[in-house]
């Protein structure tokens, strides 16, 4: 999968975070560890999922609708945005034919 071991924007925070004092944080290392088995396996390492997440997706669709109508935007459907050396990526919802990015979930 294209997602596996590269490090995703939604979670760069994690991978930076610090502590008091300046030592990483230890979700740094869960960030990490996460990456290395990706990056062996080649698979992605499964998230967890709540009922609200679920729901969320589902409604997505409607949403973007009421918000293409509201705000008399166009809105495309993005897939995986790779960094040029699939190390990193970005995943948002659509892009607004503005040049904004529209995150739903």
């Amino acid at each position: 999968m294209a997602r596996a071991g590269g490090q995703g924007a939604a979670q760069i925070s994690k991978a930076l975070a610090r502590i008091k004092g300046g030592a990483w944080g230890a979700s740094r290392a869960n960030v990490m560890t996460r990456l290395i088995i990706e990056r062996l396996t080649g698979e992605p390492v499964e998230s967890v999922k709540s009922p609200a997440m679920d729901r969320g997706y589902e409604l997505e669709d409607d949403t973007c609708l009421a918000y293409e109508m509201r705000k008399g935007v166009f809105a495309t459907r993005v897939g995986l945005a790779p960094s040029d050396d699939r190390m990193a990526h970005a995943s948002p919802d659509r892009f607004i034919d503005d040049g904004g990015i529209l995150e739903l979930n």
